[in-house]
Parts: C-alpha cells; structure tokens; sequence
C-alpha cells in the first residue's frame, strides 16, 4: 500500500495522510491500549494552529493518539 508520492510537478498530495490514518484506523488497527501501556515513550510534535508554537505529546498524554499523529505528520507543504 503507498500513502507516498513524490514528483514535484504533480498536483497529487506527496502524503496521503487520511489514506495512512485510515489504514491504522480501520484496516490494520493500531492497538492503542499496548502503546499507551508501552514501556518505551513514544512522542510526537505538532504545532498548535492557534498560537503557532510547538506541542509535544507522549503516548501517556490523554489527547487522542490518531488525532497526535496525524497533527504531526501534517506539515502544510506535504498534507495541503
């Protein structure tokens, strides 16, 4: 399955990410209670759309772990 496409002269999104979230959603869930009980830390980065700074999350945080790796696979370049 390819949620990437690269040619710079294409109108084609380089990063299906909706595609890639559904997948791990749906088709291959992601089991979220083992990542959250992992005992490795796994963090993400995302950037607040409101006040424009950088916020971290671990798979302790209580946010939503699909909606934390989506924001942060969501660079405006590649996603939009």
């Amino acid at each position: 399955m390819n949620f990437y496409h690269i040619n710079p002269f294409s109108k084609k999104k380089i990063l299906n990410l909706p595609k890639l979230m559904h997948v791990l959603r749906d088709i291959v869930p992601l089991d979220v209670d083992k990542v959250r009980n992992s005992p490795t830390i796994l963090s993400w980065s995302a950037t607040s759309a409101i006040t424009g700074k950088s916020e971290r999350f671990t798979n302790k945080s209580k946010q939503n772990i699909f909606d934390v790796m989506e924001a942060s696979a969501a660079v405006p370049i590649v996603y939009g």
